[in-house]
């Protein structure tokens, strides 16, 4: 039994269990200034990398050097991909992106995902007319390679995306404004990869927000208390219900199993506010934690763009990273803490699904 399928099962389980779960929101100080790493408008920095003029859209977590990703096209020649040390934010350099190797689309680079292996996945932004391309680099130090360079058949793709899973298993999702679905990319070799449209069958409910929950479920997120949408696409497409979360302005999402405990991140882009949900329902995600460590009057993020990322996770806690564009990147530690109940439920539910798998074996 694989690690996301165990995620997946404990998720079920503590979804029936409903019991209490405590999740503690801190700012993780060592990052930038008491856990904020602040946008320098390039009036004041001409090399800036993370500013104010909304040219930030991606940033992921490596779980290999440790280190964070950032998409930006700004701060030098060539739209250059910063790599972040994901204790302190300090600058550690560039992604190589060859010479004229990465081209093409609205954007040549706008979203990033790393897989669990180090793969850095980095997909530009298309049109319907254009192809959707996704650059892959093995690891911080290498050169890139293109893994998927196709049409998708959505208006646009690469509005967001997230990446799960590592080798063979790697599998993405993308999609954009206007899309009524995304589209999942998996490899036979690791390296490159093929896509098909899953059509959803909702205008827009995937084009801000996006993250696998498990391998074949999508969770998506447009504006709107009422916009974003639970989805499963193997071995078909299933409709599961709305994503309803607190506030119009949260889109930008990450998904991870933190002490047992299916979590839920996401910023507002209106206020940098961070949430963190329990999803012991997850047609209803339970409010746990907010906080920003952003300070003083913050420029407007009027694309609602920006990624959310959980990184280390060991045992109860996690690292957490949220960026929402032009108001910089916040990292955070997040605890949860199951009552005692919770774990006997967990316990309990997952011997009796292991149990079960064993019988149908």
């Amino acid at each position: 039994m694989n690690r996301l399928s165990l995620s997946l099962m404990a998720l079920a389980v503590v979804g029936a269990a409903q019991a209490s779960v405590t999740v503690n929101l801190q700012p993780m100080n060592s990052f930038g200034v008491n856990g904020w790493l602040a946008p320098v408008p390039v009036a004041s920095d001409p090399a800036s990398y993370l500013g104010t003029g909304s040219l930030e859209r991606g940033l992921a977590y490596n779980p290999v050097s440790k280190n964070l990703i950032l998409v930006s096209r700004n701060g030098g020649a060539g739209n250059p991909i910063k790599i972040l040390n994901g204790s302190t934010g300090a600058n550690l350099g560039n992604l190589n992106q060859g010479s004229g190797f990465v081209t093409g689309g609205t954007f040549p680079t706008n979203m990033v995902g790393v897989a669990d292996d180090g793969a850095i996945f980095v997909g530009n932004l298309s049109t319907a007319s254009a192809a959707f391309k996704v650059y892959r680099w093995n690891n911080e130090s290498s050169a890139p390679t293109v893994a998927f360079n196709a049409t998708t058949g959505m208006p646009r793709t690469g509005d967001t995306m997230d990446v799960i899973g590592s080798g063979l298993n790697t599998r993405l999702v993308a999609s954009g404004s206007g899309s009524i679905g995304y589209n999942v990319m998996s490899t036979g070799d690791g390296v490159n990869f093929t896509g098909a449209y899953q059509n959803v069958g909702l205008v827009g409910e995937h084009r801000l927000g996006l993250t696998f929950i498990g391998q074949d479920e999508v969770w998506g997120r447009q504006t709107g208390v009422s916009g974003g949408r639970r989805s499963t696409y193997s071995p078909s497409i299933s409709n599961l219900g709305l994503l309803t979360l607190t506030s119009a302005g949260e889109a930008p999402m990450d998904y991870a199993m933190v002490g047992g405990i299916g979590l839920l991140a996401t910023i507002d882009a209106n206020s940098s506010v961070v949430r963190v949900y329990s999803l012991e329902n997850p047609a209803a995600p339970t409010l746990r934690a907010s906080l920003t460590n952003t300070t003083g009057t913050l420029s407007a993020n009027t694309n609602i763009t920006g990624q959310v990322k959980f990184g280390e996770i060991v045992g109860n806690t996690a690292t957490l990273y949220a960026m929402s564009t032009n108001q910089g990147i916040q990292a955070f530690k997040v605890e949860a803490v199951p009552e005692p109940g919770t774990m006997i439920a967990l316990g309990a539910g997952l011997a009796g699904l292991v149990a079960r798998r064993r019988r149908r074996a």
